[in-house]
């Protein structure tokens, strides 16, 4: 009778392992094409203004690159297999118009740098992921009594740039014309100078002449 018992508590037990090896097997595992070198796991999940904005804080590339470029049409954040060390995440980004794809990841160098964040994969969005992305920000199609509610993606805090910012181009060229009005300044300053000692000069020697007579 014991016997009975254990044979069917043991069984009972293994119902739950069972039960969550066969829910793990369904889990989505897949090698990007033109990444070999990660293994993404499950679906990748919509990552909001509020989360992006939260992911800033620890990752100095998403920061900056956000700062420059501007907030993206859709972002995501997808599950990784651990590889140290990078995060066991990826922060992705995406831009339609300029058909564009960035993966951020955080690193781990010491306990004192808890920003450290780069860059890991830019290129264009393969035919599958842009499809994906234009289904998942298309509003729905609107009945004729109601419009469709169109949410931009924008960012929620002052500090966030409320305008496009100047490309690399643009940004070169301003330095440029900044450094060649220091660089005029200068020299005007230098001429200016120059004329003061002539004219010091002059009346030098204008004094010396009359003591001398």
């Amino acid at each position: 009778m014991n016997a009975k018992r254990l044979a069917v508590a043991t069984a009972l037990s293994l119902v739950p392992s069972v039960a969550m090896a066969i829910a793990y097997d369904d889990v989505r595992r897949v090698t990007p094409a033109n990444r070999p070198y990660i293994v993404e796991i499950g679906e990748p999940q919509p990552l909001g203004p509020r989360a992006l904005q939260r992911e800033t804080r620890h990752n100095t590339d998403l920061r900056e690159y956000l700062d420059f470029y501007g907030w993206p049409d859709y972002a995501e954040i997808q599950e990784i297999e651990p590889n140290f060390p990078w995060d066991a995440y990826e922060v992705r980004l995406y831009y339609l118009k300029r058909d564009r794809e960035i993966a951020f990841g955080g690193a781990f160098i010491a306990p004192q740098v808890s920003d450290l964040g780069l860059i890991k994969y830019q290129g264009r969005m393969d035919p599958g992921t842009r499809d994906r992305i234009v289904a998942l920000v298309t509003p729905p199609p609107s009945t004729a009594s109601e419009e469709p509610e169109r949410v931009e993606f924008k960012p929620v805090t002052a500090a966030a740039p409320a305008t496009a910012q100047p490309d690399e181009i643009e940004m070169m060229v301003r330095r440029i014309e900044a450094a060649a009005e220091r660089a005029s300044a200068a020299a005007d300053n230098a001429a200016e100078a120059s004329e003061a000692a002539n004219a010091s000069a002059d009346r030098t020697v204008n004094i010396l002449g009359k003591l001398a007579r």
